[in-house]
């Protein structure tokens, strides 16, 4: 794994942003990090929202987009092994292309881009 290990957080401690960190910690909270890396969590990406593109909605969604990411990643790799099995052992084709939709989503979320 090349990324920062999950669980990721949102939170909103800096003025006009919305932070994603990573919790290094079970005693973290989103009310409970500093702005930058520190013994309490890990500092992935900040998105402002100040100058209205985009607009505070906008990069609050974003924000737990990004949040969900290793959770998301777990889930195709967890549904790609079940749609293997169920092509190994009933022979349906028509998961072909889910199976290849997965393996594309795995492979950008993991970096392995052709």
């Amino acid at each position: 794994m090349k990324h920062t290990p999950g669980p990721w957080e949102v939170s909103q401690e800096i003025p006009n942003s919305v932070v994603i960190i990573a919790l290094w910690s079970d005693k973290v909270t989103p009310g409970n990090t500093a702005t930058f890396g520190d013994y309490r969590g890990a500092h992935i990406c900040e998105l402002e929202y100040n100058s209205g593109v985009p607009t505070k909605e906008q990069a609050e969604a974003n924000a737990c987009l990004i949040a969900a990411a290793p959770d998301l990643l777990e889930a195709c790799k967890n549904a790609l092994e079940s749609v293997k099995y169920a092509q190994n052992n009933t022979g349906a084709d028509f998961m072909f292309n889910t199976s290849e939709i997965l393996k594309q989503a795995i492979a950008k979320a993991e970096g392995n881009l052709p």
